[in-house]
């Protein structure tokens, strides 16, 4: 099947923006399912790749996305920290506050309690004076005593300013007394307010530690979502290196191979060559001969020239019923194009490179049925593609013609057999580099691989 890069598949857990706390966890989760649906979409396309690779660039997009969370988390996990310390320090000022308010309240309940005492004291004068004036008969007895008009005038005056300043005494203090009460009244509502403050205060301290708590344990899970994408990004490096010395092994071979099928195919060309002039010049010489004993020249029946080889006629009956027979070769199976024959960018190791063939996609354990009639050359293991068998059909048209086909899970025929058309020739699996069962189907010409869509 075509792939697309590894790195299509992490653009969708892209690290975004910081979230509000109040929908990160809607955020992560939804993140998450786009992780997870992102990896399940990695593992279908990692197809012709090894599946140790292809679970380590999903461990590396899980890892990927793992600390993406964990980063915003800790975003998030900072944020709540910094809003809880600054409800902290703004719960101490408007506590500092009252704590001042209160403190007030009260130097003006002992001030009026000062006061209050001053004026008792007062108050208590003028009592001891009229107890022991009681004893003659009191301001009567005063005013009585005296000795001579101008001396009972003086006497009323002083009693009279005597009465006076006791009743001013007496209303200060009603008027301190009322201001004690508004005084005492004012601290015990800051009291009250004080309490309020102080459970708040309570509250935003163990905010803040919650907060602290959950920004410690956010900057631990990122830590080690750094070192695990670190560990999983060694973990692709390293497969990597070793995908890379197995395709370079894959691609040795399959030079190998096919320097095995164009000598293969320079031998029947020449073999074709030769038997055609060998043809031809028989034919000559029975043309030369039929006109030597007829004695005249009654023209040429023959068909000298090049050899030509007449395509054998494609039947789409027998064990290859049903199969597609467009073109001179038959599809080795019903299923599906999976992946074309062309250049492509690798999946996992981002490079470009030939595909030289076309996958179709089929259940491991589907019959492989030959594309056409021919003798079977090859029938081996190959580290890319694994179980291969090739076929070989000749010479046609002046090409010599050559199918393989690989990932097979079994053989069902053996080197040197002839196979006709449709004939059941393996099974699909997924040997050497696939993690999905399929068949990779290729078409040689003179030993060099062609599109085989062509050919179809």
């Amino acid at each position: 099947m075509r792939l697309r890069p590894a790195a299509a598949a992490l653009a969708l857990v892209a690290v975004c923006g910081g979230v509000a706390p109040a929908s990160a966890a809607d955020d992560l989760s939804a993140r998450k399912r786009a992780a997870d649906a992102a990896a399940q979409s990695l593992r279908n396309d990692l197809a012709d790749t090894s599946a140790d690779l292809a679970r380590a660039v999903v461990a590396l997009d899980q890892a990927n996305a793992s600390l993406a969370a964990a980063r915003r988390a800790e975003v998030v996990a900072e944020a709540a920290l910094d809003a809880a310390r600054r409800a902290e320090a703004q719960m101490r000022a408007r506590l500092e506050v009252a704590e001042q308010d209160q403190a007030t309240a009260e130097a003006a309940v002992r001030a009026t309690q000062a006061k209050l005492a001053q004026g008792q004291r007062i108050v208590d004068a003028f009592v001891r004076a009229a107890y022991q004036q009681g004893h003659s008969n009191g301001t009567l007895d005063v005013l009585l005593s005296s000795d001579s008009p101008s001396d009972f005038a003086d006497r009323v005056a002083l009693v009279r300013g005597a009465l006076r300043s006791q009743g001013a005494a007496v209303r200060d203090m009603q008027v301190l007394q009322a201001d004690l009460r508004t005084n005492e009244a004012a601290v015990a509502e800051r009291r009250r307010i004080i309490a309020a403050l102080e459970a708040q205060a309570l509250q935003t301290v163990q905010a803040r530690e919650q907060a602290e708590a959950t920004a410690s344990t956010t900057r631990v899970q990122a830590q080690s979502a750094v070192a695990a994408a670190a560990t999983a990004q060694r973990a692709v490096a390293a497969k990597k290196a070793q995908e890379q010395q197995r395709l370079s092994a894959q691609e040795a071979e399959s030079r190998h191979l096919e320097a095995l099928l164009q000598a293969r195919a320079a031998r029947l060309l020449a073999a074709a060559r030769a038997k055609a002039a060998r043809e031809a010049a028989a034919r000559r010489a029975a043309a030369a001969r039929a006109s030597a004993g007829s004695g005249r020249s009654s023209g040429s029946s023959g068909s000298g020239g090049s050899a030509h080889v007449t395509p054998p006629h494609i039947s789409s009956g027998g064990s290859g019923a049903g199969l597609a027979t467009s073109g001179y070769f038959s599809k080795p199976v019903a299923g599906p194009i999976t992946s074309p024959y062309g250049m492509r960018l690798h999946p996992v190791l981002h490079v470009w490179k030939l595909h030289d063939g076309t996958d179709f996609g089929a259940a491991c354990g589907t019959p492989i049925h030959a594309s056409a009639a021919g003798t079977v050359v090859w029938a081996q293991y190959l580290t890319g593609y694994g179980n291969q068998l090739a076929i070989d059909h000749g010479v046609v048209n002046g090409k010599a013609l050559t199918t393989s086909y690989s990932h097979q899970e079994r053989f069902a025929v053996s080197v040197g057999q002839h196979v006709s058309r449709g004939q059941v020739i393996g099974y699909t699996g997924q040997t050497g580099y696939a993690t999905g069962c399929h068949v990779h189907f290729m078409v040689y010409v003179n030993g060099a691989t062609v599109n085989p869509i062509s050919w179809l």
